[in-house]
C-alpha cells in the first residue's frame, strides 16, 4: 500500500523528492520511515524516470552527504536511496532494450 493518496502523475517530483532526500539525513524515527517509505512510493511509480532525472544532480549531492555520515542509520539511509535510483535505470533499460 501506497504511502501517497495522490494519483502519481498529479506529483510534482521537483521539490517534493529533494525534500524528501533531506529527510534521508535524519537519524531520528519517524523522520527517516516517512522519508524511506516516500521516496519509494516515488521511484516506483512507473512514469518516475522522466521526473528524476533531471534532479540526480541535487539527489547525488544528498546521498554523497547521508554516505559520508558518522551516523549508522543515515549511512544506511544513503545506501537505500542509492539502491532505489539504481532500480530506476534497470528497469529502463530493460523497456528499452527488450
Amino acid at each position: 500500500m501506497s504511502i501517497l493518496a495522490v494519483k502519481s502523475l498529479e506529483i510534482q517530483f521537483n521539490p517534493l523528492l529533494g525534500y524528501l532526500f533531506e529527510g534521508l539525513l535524519e537519524y531520528s524515527h519517524p523522520y527517516c520511515f516517512i522519508s524511506r517509505a516516500a521516496i519509494k512510493d516515488l521511484l516506483t511509480q512507473e512514469n518516475a524516470r522522466p521526473k528524476v532525472v533531471p534532479m540526480l544532480n541535487q539527489l547525488v549531492a544528498i546521498l554523497r552527504n547521508c554516505l559520508k555520515s558518522d551516523q549508522t542509520q543515515v549511512f544506511s539511509n544513503g545506501l537505500y536511496g542509492v539502491r532505489l535510483i539504481d532500480q530506476i535505470s534497470i528497469v529502463m533499460r530493460r523497456r528499452t532494450f527488450g
